[in-house]
Order: C-alpha cells, then sequence, then structure tokens
C-alpha cells in the first residue's frame, strides 16, 4: 500500500525510494501489496518492486475496448491518511452501472478509509482521455473483518471491498446494440480451483527495463496501460496461489477464469480478486467462495 508492507524478511519496503538492484530475472521479485504510492508527478519513479516470476510473461492490451478488458479499471485514490500530494494507484473491475470491486487495501490507509477514489474506465494510454470516462467514488464498503481483524490471517482472508460511483455509468453506455455490459463475478468451489487456468488484468506501474522491445511504452507520467499474464492455480487454505507475472499496482484485479454461457459462448468471468505478491509462491488471490461471494453481492445491495 502507502509503504509496501512487510510480511517477511524477503520483503521489500521503499517510500519513494528507488530501489536499483537487479536480481537475475530467474529470481522472483515480490511486493507484498500491489497497490502502490505514487508522488503527484510520477515521472520520479524508477524501478518498483516486483513479482516476476522466471520469464516476464506478461503482454500488453491491444484492443482495451474487448471484454473483459473493458470492465478492468485503474484507481487513483486519495485521503487524509495519505500524504498531501499523493495518492494510491491499484485496480478494480465493473460490476454492474454503479459498482467497483478492488482490493480493500487500495482503500485503507493506517486504518482509515480513503475520502476519495478516482476510477479511469478503459484507460490505455493517458489518463485524460479514458475511453469509457473517469469518475469518482466517496462511499466503500471494505469487508469489516479486514478493518477489524479477528486472526492474523484476516487481513488477507478477507481484504475485498466494493466502491460505489458517484455517478453511475452512462445509461446510453448501458444500451444499445453493443452495451458495455459488466464484469460477471461467479461463486467458486474452491477445492474445483486446483490446476484451473486463469489470468490477472490490471495495471502495474512499473516500467520493465530490462525487456524495453516487448515493453515499448512506459506506463508512468500521466499514462496507464493494461497488462495482462496467465497461469494455473493452487488452493492454498482459502487463498489462491499462482505463479504468474504482477507489480505494484495490480492490486484489486479481477482473477478471470473462463466459462460457457447459456448459449455455449465462452465468457469472462471475475472468481477471485488479486491482491499481492509473495516471494514463496508468486502471487496470492482471494477467491469469491460462498462466503466473501456474498460479501460482494450483499455489498453491492446495501449501497445501491
Amino acid at each position: 500500500m502507502i509503504a509496501v508492507f512487510t510480511r517477511n524478511m524477503c520483503r521489500l519496503a521503499y517510500f519513494f525510494r528507488s530501489n536499483r538492484s537487479m536480481m537475475r530475472e530467474c529470481d522472483a521479485l515480490a511486493d507484498s501489496e500491489d497497490s502502490v504510492l505514487l508522488p503527484a508527478d510520477d515521472t520520479r519513479f524508477e524501478n518498483l518492486p516486483r513479482s516476476i516470476i522466471g520469464q516476464d510473461d506478461r503482454r500488453q492490451i491491444g484492443d482495451i475496448s474487448l471484454k473483459p478488458y473493458r470492465w478492468i479499471c485503474q484507481l487513483l485514490v486519495s485521503g487524509r491518511a495519505i500524504p498531501s500530494g499523493q495518492f494510491l494507484a491499484g485496480t478494480g473491475f465493473v460490476v454492474d452501472q454503479q459498482h467497483i470491486v478492488t482490493a480493500a487495501h487500495n482503500l485503507v490507509t493506517n486504518n482509515r478509509l480513503a475520502d476519495i477514489a478516482r476510477i479511469f474506465v478503459g484507460v490505455h494510454g493517458d489518463r485524460s482521455d479514458a475511453k469509457f470516462g473517469v469518475y469518482e467514488s466517496r462511499t466503500f464498503d471494505v469487508h469489516p473483518r479486514y478493518l477489524r481483524p479477528r486472526s492474523s490471517s484476516d487481513r488477507t482472508t478477507y481484504d475485498l471491498a466494493v466502491m460505489r460511483l458517484d455517478s453511475p455509468l452512462p445509461a446510453g453506455l448501458m444500451a444499445g446494440r453493443f452495451p458495455f455490459g459488466k464484469m460477471p463475478i461467479k461463486e467458486v468451489s474452491l477445492p474445483s480451483l486446483n490446476g484451473y487456468v486463469a489470468f490477472v488484468s490490471g495495471y502495474p506501474k512499473d516500467y520493465p527495463d530490462h525487456d524495453r522491445n516487448r515493453f515499448p511504452t512506459p506506463a508512468l507520467g500521466v499514462q496507464a496501460f493494461q497488462y495482462s499474464c496467465q497461469s494455473s492455480l493452487s488452493v492454498d487454505g482459502r487463498m489462491l496461489r499462482y505463479p504468474l507475472d504482477t507489480t505494484g499496482g495490480q492490486s484489486g484485479s479481477p482473477i478471470v477464469g473462463i466459462q460457457m454461457s447459456p448459449s455455449g459462448r465462452r465468457e469472462s468471468v471475475a472468481i477471485g480478486v488479486h491482491i499481492e505478491g509473495d516471494p514463496r509462491f508468486g502471487n496470492v488471490g482471494v477467491p469469491f467462495d460462498t462466503e466473501r461471494f456474498n460479501f460482494v453481492i450483499n455489498s453491492i445491495s446495501s449501497l445501491a
């Protein structure tokens, strides 16, 4: 989050300090939670901690208007607990005309809720030119066991939040022959996810300077680009783990699976939320099992 919180001796903490030490590409560089503090002028950023497992397999999305990429948005969050002139950058996804799902730690700093989040829907380049608009949210529902944990694992297990847009997505965007739509969220059975292939797509804030040929455009300054990476999942207790590539800014990204629709078409569904990188296992996500799925559904209803 504001500083990358550490949970073990390998964790990297920084507060606008450039880490220039380069590790071998086969090493796993990880930040514990993948939202990241940015200055108002984030051109000062250099290398951020990464969770890169072996080769960097992230791919920049080519057409942001396609499903599910158009439903995935960048969040810039500010508040009294965030230093003046700075903001948190994270990722979220549109689940209906007025609600965004994200990771709780994108909205909480020093156990205080943020004041306001700006949501860039369909940004792929200049933030001021987000394809589907820029919105604001001042109403959040964070899982109560994230705010008031009963055990040491609760801050991970319940790292979920729902945001209500101050103004809904335009009715015209949601209508017509090719409506914008929403990211379906799917209740899952945890045992069924072992070996399940899924992908995470969101807004990383690093510049992969070790591979400039594949990543020619830096995601710095006023620019933001969506990247995606795929791998198989494994279930670890109540969490998901996956050895794909992420970096700061991707907390709150949907973990996206594919299912067959009643008409026999393949469709993308969110089966969980990406919350952190881990140097031992790669990455960690919160799955939408019955309890956490119900939290999201009930939050959408209560914030309506």
